[in-house]
């Protein structure tokens, strides 16, 4: 058992004598996919449409017929059984309700391919489950070989847009060239037993989310060196809980914007039971620079139950540039941190 998991095995022991007091207004019966995975019993094997599990086929144009002619209007599944997949372009699932999405191999990204931006990204839908039934389905980004002949592949591995009854869970996400789990505008989310591990550089968070609203994280680690999790706006209801990240950036609520058209509202934030190891810092709430003249918050929320091993900062909230001084951090609780040992950096 490695230092990090006894650590995190012994402060789990003493937290769940602490009673908890989160903020959010999370509903956990509305979580997670509407209807469970049995009632998607139709299987799409993306084998049977062109895909080979040899490692060097391309199976970008199989999974998208897949999509396109076995799971979209209809209660299925996607199914990418075990082996070794080659991915070379991005693939973009959009529009369907009621399905799974089931990865049991391994989909490896290609140094040269053509992704947009992307490499899978489910859009526009609603009871969508995305998992692997052996927790072995893993997406690796290979982003080794971007930094090391200084190309132009920049996939972010697995995007949601746009989601609500939405369930992740049992994923291994490897080495993307930059982000690697990002949930924009989801709601009812429910994500968990979830590992991530990224490059020893800034520019690859973690897990990226904007929550609109009833959003659940849970029992996952994500060794990476930016942010381990980075909260946007506008993101409301959110847990975030029994977590570790590891040689990361830490926990953030973040890149606040100053934009008077948008401004930043976060609120009903709760995180406990994050255990942290030489990462930055615990929490970071940061801003970004922008306009001036905008007004906005994060208030309302409870961080609690922190645990951290040889970090630089406890808690950061970067608010210094004179041209984001109109936010308001109101009504936050930090409660229970406890520090094990400091790092001797100042």
């Amino acid at each position: 058992m490695s230092l990090l998991c006894a650590l995190r095995t012994l402060i789990l022991s003493f937290s769940l004598l602490v009673p908890h007091t989160h903020a959010t207004a999370v509903e956990m019966r509305s979580l997670g996919a509407s209807t469970p995975l049995s009632s998607k019993s139709k299987v799409c094997n993306v084998l049977d449409y062109g895909a080979k599990a040899d490692g060097k086929t391309d199976i970008s144009s199989a999974v998208k017929s897949t999509f396109s002619q076995c799971v979209s209007g209809n209660r299925a599944t996607l199914y990418i059984p075990p082996g070794s997949y080659s991915l070379a372009a991005g693939v973009t699932l959009s529009g369907a309700s009621g399905w799974a999405l089931k990865l049991d191999g391994l989909d490896t990204l290609t140094a040269d391919g053509s992704f947009g931006g992307n490499a899978f990204v489910i859009e526009k839908g609603n009871d969508i489950e995305v998992y692997s039934s052996n927790d072995l389905g893993a997406i690796n980004g290979q982003g080794y070989l971007k930094r090391k002949s200084g190309g132009s592949q920049n996939a972010r591995l697995l995007l949601f847009i746009t989601v609500t009854n939405l369930s992740v869970h049992n994923l291994i996400l490897v080495d993307s060239p930059t982000f690697h789990l990002i949930f924009n505008g989801v709601s009812n989310l429910e994500a968990c037993y979830i590992t991530i591990r990224g490059p020893n550089i800034g520019g690859t968070d973690g897990i990226d989310l904007i929550c609109t609203d009833n959003c659940h994280l849970h029992d996952f680690e994500a060794t990476n060196r930016d942010e381990c999790v980075s909260v946007k706006t506008p993101s409301q209801n959110l847990l975030i809980e029994d977590a570790c990240c590891n040689h990361s950036g830490g926990m953030s609520i973040g890149s606040l914007t100053a934009d008077a058209t948008n401004p930043p509202e976060i609120s009903n934030i709760s995180t406990c039971n994050i255990y942290s190891y030489k990462s930055t810092q615990m929490l970071m709430i940061k801003t970004w620079p922008g306009a001036t003249g905008a007004a906005g918050y994060v208030k309302d929320s409870v961080f609690e139950n922190s645990w951290s091993y040889d970090y630089t900062y406890g808690f950061d909230i970067d608010q210094c540039k004179p041209s984001i001084t109109t936010y308001n951090i109101v009504d936050d609780r930090f409660n229970k941190t406890h520090r094990l040992v400091q790092s001797p950096n100042p």
